[in-house]
């Protein structure tokens, strides 16, 4: 499993940047993103690639930590793995979906763990992507998507 990761990983640094990062830069750096997720390699690397693209990324390690954020903090999407430590990443969505002044955050799944569909649609979820097989085009488009932006 270890390894499976450590290629996805290296396939999402791959996938974004480039000489057109810089570029891109200019067109999101409006948009903040609240990046869910308790293995370091991971959050390390996908924040510094949406940084050097542009987005500003707050980072959590949990639920709770990730809550303090929202509250904190204007949140344009929601990055969140699934497998959390202590409270899932799922109970993030429902509770961020019960919340007035963060329920139209739109949510992006970045995990490990198969689509639930049922789950999918009545959280509003704007995708779900399987870091083991989504390419770093595919987050980024998946991001383009959910903040209602043209295809960059």
């Amino acid at each position: 499993m270890a390894g499976g990761r450590r290629v996805a990983y290296a396939d999402v640094i791959n996938g974004m940047s480039g000489s057109r990062a810089g570029d891109r830069a200019a067109k999101v750096q409006q948009y903040t993103i609240l990046f869910v997720e308790d293995v370091e390699t991971c959050k390390e690397s996908l924040t510094r690639i949406l940084g050097r693209v542009g987005y500003k990324v707050l980072c959590a390690s949990s639920v709770r930590q990730a809550l303090t954020l929202l509250d904190d903090n204007g949140v344009d999407l929601i990055l969140v793995d699934l497998a959390l430590p202590r409270v899932s990443g799922l109970e993030l969505v429902e509770t961020v979906r019960a919340t007035e002044h963060c329920r139209h955050v739109p949510v992006i799944v970045f995990s490990s763990w198969g689509e639930i569909t049922r789950v999918s649609g009545e959280l509003r979820i704007s995708a779900w992507l399987i870091k083991s097989v989504a390419s770093m085009n595919d987050l980024r488009d998946a991001i383009t998507q959910a903040l209602g932006k043209e295809k960059q």
